[in-house]
């Protein structure tokens, strides 16, 4: 089966569960591995990128897995939007940290590079 193929299913396993679904849940009812079903979910996501109002978000839960949703307005996707960027400004970080300290002197044009995009998306949070 191909991504889009698996793009089409989670679309319609969400669409059908409007208060959303777990990735074993996914898994299970699509009968993939979640390598397969994450895949189809950023497929998903690229396809849905060109319209202006419905997206998947997963929304963190105490105790268990992430619910998987759609959501329709911009509003809606903003705090798991506002999330994912604060995951990836604390992922740079790490790299740059990581980075200088392996590369040493070396690495100072790299690192100046990165901490100029950290400090460019945490103005944008």
């Amino acid at each position: 089966m191909k991504r889009q193929e698996v793009a089409a299913r989670i679309f319609d396993l969400l669409a059908a569960n409007p208060n959303g679904v777990t990735m074993p849940e996914m898994c299970e009812r699509l009968d993939r591995s979640p390598r397969i079903v994450q895949q189809g979910i950023q497929a998903l996501r690229a396809i849905l990128a060109d319209d202006d109002s419905i997206n998947v978000v997963a929304d963190p839960v105490k105790r268990g897995p992430w619910q998987y949703r759609l959501v329709g307005t911009r509003v809606e996707a903003k705090p798991w939007g506002d999330m994912a960027v604060g995951g990836i400004v604390g992922y740079l970080r790490t790299v740059s940290n990581v980075y200088q300290s392996i590369s040493g002197a070396k690495a100072g044009r790299i690192v100046r590079r990165l901490d100029f995009v950290i400090a460019e998306l945490s103005e944008e949070l």
